[in-house]
Formats: C-alpha cells, structure tokens, sequence
C-alpha cells in the first residue's frame, strides 16, 4: 500500500544516473527531512525518466529540494538482528 507524500529536505548523497536493461534512466538519493527542531527523518527517493537526467546533473548534496511521490514503508532486519523500517519514495 502507498500515499502520496511532499517533503522539503535536504539531499543527501546523490548517486550515479544509471539505465534500466530498457533504457529508462534512473537516479537514487537520501533526502533529510527535518521534523521540528531535532528530528530527522531519512527518506530514499527514487527519480525516474527526464527527471532523473535532470536530478543527476543539477541535484547536489546539502540542497535544498521538494520531493512529491508514493510513499512506501519497506521493513528489513538489520545487521543487529532488529526489524526496522525504511520509508521509501517513489518521485
């Protein structure tokens, strides 16, 4: 299940534009949303097509950006043993 989501934020490490088999470019980042006064929420943003060319040349770490996208909370086990939650967006 997934919602719709706008975050303001920080971008985090932007990684490499690289291609689906298809052709289809794609680009993946952190963005750091700040939530009061201390609180940081990290998100992992996936940018896709004519938006990810665009991202890959002019997005860089510490700017400020506007994400819209569907929101999607994928859990995992950490290397401790834990369970946790990723909130993943798809822009």
């Amino acid at each position: 299940m997934s919602a719709t989501i706008i975050l303001f934020g920080n971008a985090g490490n932007v990684g490499e534009l690289r291609s689906t088999p298809s052709g289809r470019p794609v680009l993946t980042f952190g963005l750091a949303h700040k939530k009061g006064r201390d609180e940081v929420t990290w998100y992992n943003v996936t940018v896709w097509g004519k938006r990810a060319e665009w991202a890959a040349e002019y997005l860089k770490k510490g700017e400020k950006c506007h994400v819209v996208g569907q929101l999607e909370l994928r859990s995992y086990t950490a290397k401790d043993g834990e369970q946790r939650i990723s909130p993943d967006v798809e822009a």
